[in-house]
Formats: C-alpha cells, sequence, structure tokens
C-alpha cells in the first residue's frame, strides 16, 4: 500500500490505497516511517515527494484503526511523525483531492507543499471527540496565524487550497492534476544543490523546534488516546462505523 520510485536524486513515495483515498494504516505507518528514515541517511537523495495514488492525497487515519493509538507508546501513527519531525532530508508534499486529519497535519513538516487549487483539507479532530496531532496544536498557529488555526481546529470545517495558500499553509497552487510535476521541478532543483549544505540547511531552519515538537507529540498523544476512550468518540465512531457497514 506504499510505493516508491527511485527517481534518482530524490525519492518519491506513493500512498497507494486509491479505493480508501488513501487512508493510513498501522502497517502504512510503519513502512513510511522506515522509508523516511533510511531516505534520510542516504546521501543520494536531495529530497523526498510524498503524494497519493487516484484522485485524492490522503483521507487521514483510517477510522477502523484508531485504536491503534492507545496501544503503546510509540503507536506507528507517532512513530512515523518522529521520523517527520527528525528528518534532515527536504520534504515535498503534492496534494490532489482530499487531504484530511494527518493528510493535513503531516504537510507542516513538509518543507515544501505543492496542491491543486482544487483540493479540499480538513481536520476533523474535534467534531470526532478527539484533539489535534502531530504537532498542530503548536505549528498551524505558526503558519497560518492563531485566529485562522482556531477557525480550523475547532471548528472542523473544510477549508480550500486557495484559502490554505492564502494562509500561508502552501508554498504555490497548480491546475488540477499538476501537484506532483510541480513537486519533481523543485526536486529538480533541490537535487543541483551541494548535498552537504542543503542538509545542513534544512536541519538549522528546523533543529530549534524539534525537541518541543517531539515533546508535543507526545502530549497530544496522551491526550488523543484518553479522549478516544471517552463517551464522546466512542458515540461518534461507533456511529460512523455503523454508517460504514450498513447497519
Amino acid at each position: 500500500m506504499i510505493r516508491t520510485h527511485d527517481a534518482g536524486h530524490w525519492l518519491e513515495v506513493i500512498l497507494d490505497r486509491p479505493e480508501r483515498r488513501n487512508a493510513l494504516t498501522g502497517p502504512m505507518y510503519e513502512e513510511l516511517a522506515e522509508i523516511l528514515d533510511q531516505a534520510d541517511q542516504n546521501q543520494k537523495y536531495r529530497a523526498l515527494i510524498l503524494t497519493g495514488a487516484g484522485e485524492h492525497f490522503c483521507a487521514g487515519n483510517d477510522i477502523s484503526e484508531l485504536s491503534n493509538v492507545r496501544s503503546s507508546t510509540e503507536p506507528p501513527p507517532i512513530k512515523f511523525l518522529r521520523s517527520l519531525v527528525k528528518a534532515d532530508i527536504p520534504l515535498i508534499a503534492a496534494v490532489e483531492g482530499h487531504a484530511v486529519g494527518i493528510g493535513v497535519t503531516l504537510l507542516l513538516h513538509a518543507d515544501f507543499v505543492y496542491a491543486a487549487r482544487d483540493a479540499r483539507l480538513r481536520m476533523p479532530f474535534t467534531a470526532l471527540g478527539l484533539c489535534p496531532e502531530g504537532a498542530s496544536s503548536h505549528l498551524l498557529a505558526q503558519y497560518v496565524g492563531q485566529r485562522r488555526a482556531n477557525e480550523w481546529l475547532l471548528l472542523s470545517q473544510a477549508f480550500s487550497a486557495e484559502q490554505a495558500m492564502e494562509d500561508g499553509l502552501l508554498t504555490e497552487l497548480t491546475d488540477h492534476g499538476n501537484s506532483l510535476e510541480a513537486a519533481r521541478a523543485c526536486a529538480h532543483v533541490l537535487a543541483e544543490q551541494p548535498p552537504i549544505a542543503l542538509r545542513t540547511s534544512k536541519r538549522l531552519l528546523r533543529e530549534p523546534q524539534r525537541e518541543v515538537l517531539l515533546e508535543v507529540l507526545e502530549r497530544e498523544r496522551k491526550l488523543f488516546a484518553d479522549l478516544l476512550e471517552g463517551e464522546e468518540a466512542l458515540q461518534i465512531l461507533g456511529k460512523m462505523s455503523q454508517n460504514r457497514s450498513g447497519k
């Protein structure tokens, strides 16, 4: 459910579960973390591109697997997010269609984000009886300001790629179907940079916040797990499961 393409000086990683809008499962998180860690250690690569197969980027965590968040101090989603925080390799995201939940919060850890202008994004944590994840409770306001962060995280409403671009979450808007092409153009420019200087510069930009972000991830994880066992989330997620199964 994860495909990779070695493009020479960069690695393309494709979320390949289009029948579920590339919703992420435990094994997918594990594989993503491993791929990211290995790419980060491989000096051959100047960048990593993350995109989704089919019409959508990522529908977030598969609802049926949310219980895995309770399973340990490092459930698969947290392992992946920690790898994102620690990575020195430049990260590029190419977004089409829908990006939901962690499909949005992971963009906060990307260095470049290219999105089709008709893409739609949503962080529905509060509406699900849960709380923000992916260090979005800390990072989102830095990108888009506190008022907009309040709107997106507390109201749980979808917003357009054009709004995300206007507020500073994205690098560039593209025509429908062209986000990966734009991401590749960015990777090509990065591939022309001196590799040691490139990673050193990325580290200098990101390192001041890394320890803070790891602490935020852990705080969010604990609260998320507590809320997941609470009455609100159990009722909401239970109804969603019933609707999905047609009962």
